[in-house]
């Protein structure tokens, strides 16, 4: 009979070692501005920056952290923010998910607003608040 208990315990412990099985990366919303950068451009290199400063701190600032980098005066702005229930390293998978998800289905657009279930991603080429 106790064994019968530990089981589904077990199962469900051993289900969130890794963050997939925990965090909740279902897609909620997107919105893929029309205009798109180029590779190459300043701009794109802007963006990277701020993915990766997102990526990076988001999850180290309270799960909520605004990014801004400037390459020559090709600005892009950004946001992430998480489900403040989740851990540090589950806010971080996250964000990198929602980054995946903007890069698959929004490739090349100027500004980018995605909502996953535990978390969301915004970057534009104008300073937003949210």
């Amino acid at each position: 009979m106790a064994l019968s208990r530990t089981v589904p315990i077990a199962i469900l412990i051993l289900s969130c070692i890794f963050p997939a099985d925990c965090v909740d990366t279902t897609v909620v919303n997107k919105i893929c501005n029309g205009n798109k950068y180029s590779d190459w451009s300043l701009y794109s290199f802007s963006v990277a920056r701020v993915f990766s400063d997102l990526a990076d701190k988001t999850a180290k600032s309270g799960c909520d952290y605004y990014s801004k980098f400037d390459n020559s005066g090709h600005v892009c702005y950004g946001h992430a923010a998480c489900n403040g229930t989740l851990s540090q390293s589950d806010c971080s998978y996250c964000v990198r998910t929602a980054w995946d998800d903007v890069d698959d289905q929004c490739d090349h657009s100027i500004g980018v607003q995605f909502q996953l279930h535990d978390c969301r991603l915004r970057y534009e080429n104008y300073p937003f608040t949210e």
